[in-house]
């Protein structure tokens, strides 16, 4: 691998004389006329490059202070987009602008180097590009639209035919426990719908076909929390029809270079604490980078794979905001994850998004019992509609109750043609699992959706960090509060993805030339932090290794620091992902860099912080929901142990509910496990023979059969057999260190599995359901 390129200070001019500080500017935003071109073309090669022309009235330097942010507590799917789920729209992703590279270093320094894909990052790239300046995006990943936000289902906050911004202002505080930063609130309301126009309407910079009523005009549709219907949308697929029309866009403008397979693995900061850019992995040839930009954005998304279940795609890691705390930035509201109340149920997969929508046209909450009642207005006088963390909680508490592992989502009663066509992916990813939405209720539990903390910035999109700008779900403006509105987050990383491009364009940060070393005019260029990185020439991490702490840390925070929290228990989650996280620092300093290593890495960091400012926030409020710690919750290890007798008893004949071994992929929420039918427990384990390490005993030859053929499914017998060898020896004492859900089944059953017949009967209801 080819040495990191690191700038050192013996070979640079010394500092200069005046203080960087001496060139500091408060930096409001700029009209659009007012703005002028910025000169060089970001695909340049820096060598032999002329320093770029100076916008008339430009002040360089670094930002002012930081406006309007207030006090904050903080601690500083393998999913790919689909090839077409449209219906047959003609409108197709262009591929990448930028042909593959022989190496990063070809790459010159632009006016924005922004980090990241998504609608944040495409939209801050497309008004900095109108503007005149020129962009270097990155994306960690080959295909750009590959993000949180092509997965969004719902739609985005417009305006209603009868709405006004006070209307908006009163649902976004009400959805977050009045927790919400007033300025965020107030510029959301007053500059959303005429961002939307300027991005995303007929017209616009990336028009999007947004669906529209007979006669013509854009269809709105409600959504939980709401009081007006206000979100327009394209089917229930908003995020890819957005991105589509963004990545088109971005592809088509001269000013934008979009690179791909590029992962940062941190920030590049100045002796002096100021960001010039960030450190960059080109996965191609294995070198890390030192890119270089006027001003660093990130836009990088959400963290939602800190958690053992999440809506999110296998790329949230919170890169953005591992980064940004390595290097001493304040972040905010770190505790406030939201969980999305309605993801898809399908023991062994992946949570699948169940729109907000659908319960805003209509579908209803029902419990799994044989009665399938109906309990949202038992919660809540607003029932299905009650804001998110209401209905997560209640479908939490539902499942206690009924002790069962999911509840249902009917939508059946509404018309059949009607919602194919309103929720067309919906309708085909139920279907080919067997569902049929029509007829039928969904199953569904929460999982992880969106993190409503992240990086502190001010209106403009400042972070504490000089030079460092942040849009999109990786910052927290304070709008959310403790908890988000539903379709608020698209709408969010338009209006500042816009405000950083302007802030930006007015007040363009240290422009470092990598060839005139130079900051700007009458400032030297000044020698950039080391940063540690392994040595190079080492081995590769081992997959199973990174794999095996990745799934300590999702699954501690999914059962320590999930919907209903406990403080003691908090703080032992502390602890522990302390150690994981130096583990995950151990494995990425002794092996060479690659991306799994590096997203391991800002797992943990995420992690910790999310537990950290969980651990410190006494208040019980909203997305952060404490209980004593003399209240006994949802245990998932006694779950698991029930569970356990019910297993038994199904070896002498009784009857046992479909699901996975030990009930383990079961829903989390701080209860990952399968409870027992009523009336049955522990001592149902009838038959089992005594094991002086486990009250349980041993499990059944069956459940031993079906753990090694889990175990075969998953590789681990190939990649780390002694790895499985200890799984399945716990699997056979029932030790308590035991978590039995990494035996979900992950693949379809056939011919050449180990299973007895007894075993295929056992399990056919859930495969004839499509797992």
């Amino acid at each position: 691998m080819a040495s990191p390129l690191v700038h050192s200070a013996a070979t640079v001019p010394p500092p200069p004389p005046p203080s960087l500080a001496a060139s500091m500017s408060a930096g409001t935003s700029a009209d659009a006329g007012a703005d002028a071109s910025a000169g060089a073309n970001a695909g340049a090669s820096g060598s032999g490059t002329a320093p770029r022309d100076v916008p008339p009235g430009a002040k360089f330097g670094v930002n002012g202070a930081m406006d309007n942010v207030g006090n904050g507590s903080g601690f500083s799917t393998n999913s790919t987009p689909e090839a077409s789920t449209d219906g047959g729209r003609d409108a197709t992703t262009a591929s990448a602008t930028t042909a593959p590279l022989a190496s990063l270093s070809d790459i010159g320094e632009a006016d924005l180097l922004v980090i990241g894909s998504g609608v944040a990052g495409c939209s801050t790239a497309l008004k900095a590009a109108e503007l005149g300046r020129s962009v270097t995006m990155l994306t960690a990943v080959a295909d750009p639209k590959q993000c949180n936000s092509f997965w969004a289902q719902g739609g985005i906050i417009y305006k209603a035919t009868d709405d006004h911004r006070e209307l908006l202002e009163s649902d976004i505080h009400t959805a977050g426990s009045r927790q919400n930063k007033f300025e965020a609130v107030s510029k959301l309301a007053a500059e959303g719908p005429g961002a939307v126009e300027e991005f995303l309407l007929e017209g616009s910079l990336a028009e999007v076909p947004f669906d529209r009523e007979e006669d013509g005009e854009l269809a709105r549709c409600f959504e939980a929390a709401h009081n007006r219907a206000r979100i327009i949308h394209w089917r229930d697929h908003t995020g890819k029809a957005i991105m589509d029309s963004l990545i088109q866009a971005v592809n088509a403008n001269p000013n934008i270079t979009m690179l791909t397979g590029c992962t940062a693995v941190d920030l590049a900061l100045t002796k002096s604490g100021t960001c010039v850019g960030a450190h960059v992995l080109h996965e191609a040839t294995g070198e890390v980078v030192t890119l270089l930009g006027g001003s660093t954005i990130l836009a990088t998304g959400g963290c939602g794979e800190v958690y053992e279940h999440t809506s999110n795609p296998r790329e949230a890691r919170g890169d953005g905001i591992a980064m940004a705390i390595r290097c001493g930035a304040v972040v905010e509201n770190m505790e406030y994850m939201q969980f999305h109340p309605t993801t898809l149920y399908i023991p062994g997969e992946r949570r699948f998004l169940c729109t907000e929508a659908l319960r805003g046209e209509g579908a209803r909450l029902l419990d799994a019992s044989t009665e399938r009642n109906a309990f949202a207005k038992d919660y809540h006088p607003d029932g299905e509609l009650a804001p998110r963390d209401v209905v997560a909680r209640m479908i939490l508490s539902q499942m206690e109750k009924t002790n069962m592992l999911h509840a249902y989502l009917d939508i059946s009663h509404r018309d059949a043609e009607w919602l194919k066509r309103r929720f067309p992916a919906i309708y085909a990813h139920c279907l080919s699992r067997g569902i049929d939405i029509t007829t039928e209720p969904m199953p569904v539990v929460p999982a992880a959706h969106y993190h409503c903390g992240g990086l502190r910035v001010d209106l403009a999109g400042r972070t504490s960090v000089p030079n460092l700008y942040a849009a999109g779900e990786v910052s927290c403006t304070g709008l959310h509060g403790a908890n988000r509105l539903a379709s608020t987050s698209l709408l969010e990383a338009l209006v500042w993805g816009k405000s950083v491009a302007r802030e930006v364009n007015q007040t363009l940060g240290l422009v470092w030339s990598k060839s005139a070393n130079w900051f700007g005019p009458g400032v030297a260029r000044e020698a950039l932090r080391d940063i540690t990185l392994p040595p190079g020439g080492g081995s590769d991490a081992e997959a199973a290794e990174v794999a095996r702490i990745r799934l300590r840390i999702q699954r501690t925070t999914w059962n320590l620091v999930g919907i209903v929290r406990q403080p003691a228990v908090l703080e032992e989650a502390v602890v522990r992902l302390e150690e994981m996280l130096n583990e995950a620092e151990e494995l990425f300093l002794g092996s060479n860099v690659s991306t799994e290593v590096v997203g391991l890495r800002n797992i943990a960091t995420v992690a910790l912080a999310i537990a950290r400012a969980a651990a410190a926030n006494p208040k019980s409020i909203g997305t952060h929901h404490l209980v004593p710690n003399d209240e006994q919750p949802w245990d998932e290890d006694a779950a698991a142990k029930v569970h356990a007798g019910a297993e038994a008893g199904a070896e002498a004949g009784a009857e046992v509910p479909p699901g996975p071994l030990g009930g383990g992929e079961g829903a989390g929420l701080g209860a990952g496990s399968e409870p027992a039918p009523p009336g049955e427990g522990a001592s149902g384990n009838a038959g089992a023979e005594e094991n002086p390490e486990s009250p349980l005993g041993e499990c059944p030859d069956w459940a031993v059969d079906q753990a090694v053929w889990s175990l075969e499914g998953k590789g681990l017998w190939a990649s780390a057999p002694g790895l499985a060898e200890d799984l399945l020896s716990c699997v056979r004492t029932r030790a308590p260190c035991c978590d039995r859900r990494i035996f979900a089944r992950d693949r379809p059953l056939n011919e050449e599995s180990p299973l007895s017949s007894h075993d295929r009967a056992w399990t056919e209801p859930v495969y004839r359901n499509g797992f």
